[in-house]
């Protein structure tokens, strides 16, 4: 969803900032087959990621690599902090992505 939210931002004429870690994040970043996006029949999450992040790039978008840390939403601009830098913005997507919780049963993987 970050993704998609910054390519329609970039496409927009608008200047978005993707902040997020540089692996990992979402289950799309780990090597899980993905075959219910639509247009793709087969791919990986790690190839489509890298697709749609050199997709919004193209049309402007920055990407910080980065987690973030804060988040000041008490007035405007509003602030994202994070380990290394801050940031205002007026606007802000939060995609917080999700993360497998294994079982650790036989098979598991495999699913």
């Amino acid at each position: 969803a970050g993704l998609a939210a910054a390519i329609y931002a970039a496409r927009a004429g608008l200047k978005p900032v993707v902040v997020a870690p540089p692996i990992g994040g979402q289950l799309q970043g780990k090597g899980v087959a993905v075959e219910n996006f639509p247009g793709v029949n087969e791919s990986t999450g790690p190839a489509l990621v890298q697709l749609m992040q050199r997709q919004a790039a193209q049309f402007g978008a920055v990407f910080e690599q980065e987690l973030v840390a804060t988040v000041d939403l008490s007035s405007r601009p509003f602030t994202i902090t994070t380990n290394d830098t801050s940031l205002s913005t007026h606007a802000l997507v939060l995609a917080t992505g999700a993360d497998s919780r294994w079982l650790g049963v036989e098979g598991e993987e495999d699913f």
